[in-house]
């Protein structure tokens, strides 16, 4: 069984409308799947994707950016980033408090770091 099966997709509105926190650790999700179904979680304050392969940034859908605008927490441990280019489309996201890429293979995070108004926490180990 695929792993796009494996989280249901809305005909209509909302999953778990009382949803805050979505764990999908070690799912087999890569981005583009993912994009395919976050709209049914749009509440969510905290996702965790740890140990997935998200290496696919080219798949992030910044136009479904919207419905994470509640997203406070983001966990991207242990999912394959090679550098800071795919994680730094998530600055825009207006409520991000918290952010984990360690135990990745990100070499630099460079010096443009636009947005991320409001991160309190970044937690980088093992990169």
């Amino acid at each position: 069984m695929g792993h796009e099966s494996a989280i249901p997709k809305p005909e209509e509105g909302r999953l778990f409308p009382n949803l805050r926190c979505l764990i999908l650790i070690s799912t087999n999700l890569s981005w583009k799947s993912l994009f395919k179904v976050i709209k049914a979680f749009e509440d969510v304050e905290e996702l965790i994707l740890c140990k997935n392969d998200l290496s696919d940034v080219e798949n992030i859908d910044e136009g479904k950016f919207k419905c994470l605008e509640k997203l406070k927490f983001l966990n991207l441990e242990e999912t394959k980033q090679v550098n800071f280019d795919g994680v730094r489309k998530f600055g825009v996201l207006p409520n991000l408090q918290k952010l984990i890429v360690s135990k990745n293979s990100i070499e630099r995070i460079g010096r443009d770091f636009d947005g991320f108004e409001n991160l309190k926490s970044l937690s980088i180990e093992n990169n």
